[in-house]
């Protein structure tokens, strides 16, 4: 069902180039949060840095991620959005924005209120999550 929801409001673009879920969420990571080692963008997507370096490597062939060394351990992969990714993200945004208008426009007012009512529990929740992934990256630095 969760999966469902996101692909409902997934970035798939029309006339672009397709992207898998996997990919998607590493662009999504690196436009929020800029250039990344890999170990960190694994982090940040909970998962391991082997399981996204073959995700990493096609979106370097795509030319949608640049990769780099770290400039003080060239031992670190340093990965980053090229313009094309940005691109390729700003236009998924614009689309899943311009789709969610449109479906929210055809709400009721009782629907608009639940929409409302699960929008503030989103952000609770998403606040909750960042607070603990704070938390967490202090305890790592100690």
């Amino acid at each position: 069902m969760r999966e469902d929801a996101f692909a409902h409001f997934g970035t798939r673009l029309s006339g672009a180039e397709a992207t898998s879920l996997a990919q998607t969420r590493i662009l999504f990571q690196l436009r929020a949060a800029g250039p990344l080692a890999v170990r960190d963008l694994a982090a940040r997507l909970k998962v391991t840095a082997p399981a996204v370096s073959p995700v990493v490597d096609q979106l370097v062939r795509r030319q949608m991620l640049s990769r780099g060394e770290q400039a003080d351990d060239r031992r670190v992969t340093i990965v980053d959005l090229t313009p094309k990714g940005r691109a390729f993200i700003d236009s998924a945004l614009l689309v899943r924005n311009e789709r969610l208008l449109a479906a929210l426009a055809r709400l009721n007012e009782g629907e608009l209120a639940t929409v409302v009512d699960a929008f503030d529990i989103l952000s609770r929740v998403n606040g909750e999550m960042r607070r603990e992934e704070r938390d967490h990256q202090r305890a790592l630095v100690r």
